[in-house]
């Protein structure tokens, strides 16, 4: 039982331990700094004013123990005189030991002679005669410089100081015995030390005293201090961090009080400092590119309506050309009506590329053969292709997917890009282009399959600085290009949520990366 009482004061001591420190942990950096300096400060006056404390009682019982020893002496050689006085009685003995020494400097509650035997022949307490005094003739220890002997006896305040002289004179002196014939052998004292004990009160009270007023005044100066040298920076640095907050970029602090608030003020000045330069930065290109967004808008809108007065026009021209194709052949005409026809439909493509552009619409999504379409696309470029004299190369794995996509979206796509590899290859080359499937994991035991497209050429390449803008609309490395080719590519590939990549040497080659995310089935096709 006793046991487990105690477990659960315990319990409930450590529980109020920890929601203290809780609560401390939970107070300002101002508070926590004066509490644990404040602890610390307590702790040490606390143990400076128990040593002092100690080391006073020690001096004063030394001091009060020395006192009494000499005041001892004092009435033995007295009491000596009288007993070697041929004329003195023994009312003369009795009224020295009630009367004789200075009481006012002395308090001595009894003093005792005693003979050879012990016992009490004179005193100054009369109840005391006939009993047997305390000898310490055996307890060296307690023996001081002039043979005398002191104990302590009693408790607490009723504690005294008692203290025995042994009384050596010369055997003829009148008085050295009593009655008995036994001799005066010494005599004995006691001293109370209530005295000494209100002196250890008063010093203990007058150093506590002193001790909570340092503490008191050692507080304040902390409190000042860690107000001045802390509080005062800090909250400094947050006002003008809160003026940050709420969008005022060009405060700065500058704090003085101390080395390390220093470096802090100037490491958030320089934060600051380069916030307000990206936000300018930022800014600037928000402002740039919403100005370009609006000079875009204006041209696709503008390209739209041009785009639509020459589609009609194009229209009955290449349908009026088709009707004298014929004609043409008969007369020997074929390779001009080539040519006529090459650059009607490089018209179109270019007029097509700009309503794409324009119009921007969302792909209309079916299942498309990713095989079918690259061939469909490789046919309508054929011509060309095998008239510089570059050789295909198509590779694709045992199992292609049958990709969720628009499929004239797709063919545009890989017709521009074989266009752009047959610019790339004037005087011929090889064209690669390779299908695979991947796996990847977009999340932790979450596995997701690509159908990744490369489309590689071994043409002049793309220099380094340009490789950043090919993508950009109406910019283009080539003379007479319109720049709309990969501006019109990329768009079609995020809009079917894939992605593009472009690799490039100059005079090495290019290599375009399409990865496609969204698919629904796998088919076995045959390898061309």
């Amino acid at each position: 039982m006793a046991m487990l009482k105690k477990k659960f004061f315990l319990f409930f001591k450590t529980r109020r331990q920890l929601k203290l420190w809780k609560w401390f942990s939970q107070q300002s950096l101002t508070v926590k700094l004066v509490g644990a300096v404040s602890i610390i400060v307590c702790l040490t006056v606390g143990f400076g004013t128990f040593l002092l404390m100690n080391i006073s009682q020690q001096r004063i019982a030394e001091t009060s123990i020395t006192t009494a020893l000499y005041h001892a002496q004092l009435i033995k050689s007295k009491l000596i005189e009288i007993l070697l006085d041929e004329t003195a009685q023994p009312e003369d003995i009795d009224r020295f030991l009630k009367t004789g020494y200075d009481k006012q400097n002395f308090d001595v509650q009894e003093i005792n002679a005693f003979n050879e035997d012990g016992l009490i022949t004179f005193s100054s307490s009369p109840e005391q005669l006939g009993r047997q005094a305390t000898v310490l003739s055996g307890q060296t220890n307690r023996v001081t410089q002039d043979n005398a002997f002191t104990e302590f006896v009693g408790q607490g305040i009723k504690e005294r100081l008692h203290i025995i002289q042994p009384i050596k004179i010369n055997a003829t002196c009148p008085w050295c015995r009593d009655e008995t014939g036994n001799r005066i052998n010494g005599i004995e004292l006691f001293i109370p030390l209530s005295s000494i004990y209100q002196r250890f009160v008063s010093n203990n009270i007058l150093f506590i005293c002193l001790g909570v007023i340092l503490i008191f005044f050692i507080a304040l100066l902390i409190q000042w201090l860690v107000h001045r040298i802390v509080k005062r920076p800090l909250n400094k640095l947050m006002q003008v961090m809160e003026r940050a907050e709420q969008g005022e970029l060009d405060v700065r602090t500058s704090i003085r009080e101390d080395p390390q608030l220093r470096r802090l003020a100037k490491s958030f000045n320089t934060m600051i400092h380069g916030i307000q330069m990206a936000q300018n930065r930022i800014s600037r290109q928000h402002r740039h590119e919403l100005a370009q967004s609006n000079r875009l808008a204006s041209i696709g809108q503008f390209v739209s309506n041009i785009s639509h007065e020459i589609k009609n026009p194009l229209a009955a021209i290449s349908s009026a050309f088709h009707a004298l194709r014929n004609e043409l052949k008969s007369t020997g005409n074929e390779a001009v009506y080539e040519e006529v026809k090459t650059q009607i439909e490089k018209i179109e493509r270019t007029v097509n590329n700009l309503l794409r552009y324009a119009r921007q619409s969302p792909p209309h999504w079916e299942s498309c053969r990713l095989l079918e379409v690259i061939h469909s696309a490789l046919h309508l470029a054929g011509h060309r292709l095998k008239r510089q004299g570059i050789r295909v190369q198509v590779m694709s794995s045992a199992s292609v997917p049958i990709v969720e996509a628009d499929q004239g979206m797709l063919e545009q796509v890989f017709l521009n890009l074989f266009l752009n590899s047959a610019d790339a290859m004037l005087h011929g080359g090889l064209l690669t282009i390779s299908i695979d499937q991947r796996e990847y994991f977009d999340q932790p035991n979450r596995a997701k399959q690509i159908v990744r497209v490369e489309v590689e050429d071994t043409g002049e390449g793309i220099r380094e600085d340009d490789l950043a803008k090919i993508f950009e609309a109406f910019y283009s490395t080539k003379r007479k290009g319109t720049g709309l080719g990969l501006s019109v590519v990329k768009g079609i590939i995020e809009a079917h949520h894939g992605t593009i990549e472009v690799k490039s040497l100059p005079d090495k080659g290019t290599k375009i990366i399409l990865s496609f995310q969204k698919f629904m089935k796998a088919e076995n096709l045959v390898t061309v």
